[in-house]
């Protein structure tokens, strides 16, 4: 919580210096991006360590245009890093809740920010409704995902 909050201080300040300020969502964009970017780019690079070169070379020496190499040999060894990168990101976003709360934009505002206000006011079993409802979104995201995509957890 600290080092989010840490880093949400010093986006504000420095969307203030450029002269951004918090008219738009460009800030609360860049924050949240700032946040999820390692656990895509961990997920991504686990997934490249399963990459042989020589699968590229072989391809190459076939004929294949470097679209075709792509579409057929980088990506779905990638894919699998990549879908869950995005899921990480996704569900980390969905709970950051000090760079939306910092960052927001004026008139908006994100569905935690929602809840702190109306627990702030009100405290009604409609919140825990709500964040119930979003957790089961959550693991509806993540198995119809798991399902349609075809991606299988490997048990050792």
């Amino acid at each position: 919580m600290l080092p989010e909050a840490l880093t949400a201080i010093a986006l504000l300040f420095f969307v203030y210096a450029v002269g951004i300020g918090t008219t738009t969502m460009i800030g609360m964009v860049a924050g949240h991006v700032l946040i999820t970017l390692p656990f895509v780019f961990i997920n991504v690079s686990a997934s490249l360590e399963s990459f042989d070169p020589s699968w590229d070379m072989a391809a190459r020496s076939l004929g294949a245009g470097s679209l075709t190499r792509f579409r057929r040999i980088m990506q779905p060894l990638i894919k699998p890093g990549v879908i869950g990168g995005a899921l990480f990101a996704f569900i980390i976003s969905f709970d950051t809740f000090t760079i939306s709360f910092m960052l927001k934009g004026i008139g908006t505002s994100t569905l935690p920010i929602q809840l702190f206000d109306y627990l702030r006011t009100n405290f009604t079993p409609e919140a825990a409704a709500v964040s119930t409802e979003s957790i089961l979104l959550m693991l509806v995201v993540v198995i119809v995902s798991e399902k349609s995509l075809g991606l299988r957890i490997h048990r050792f």
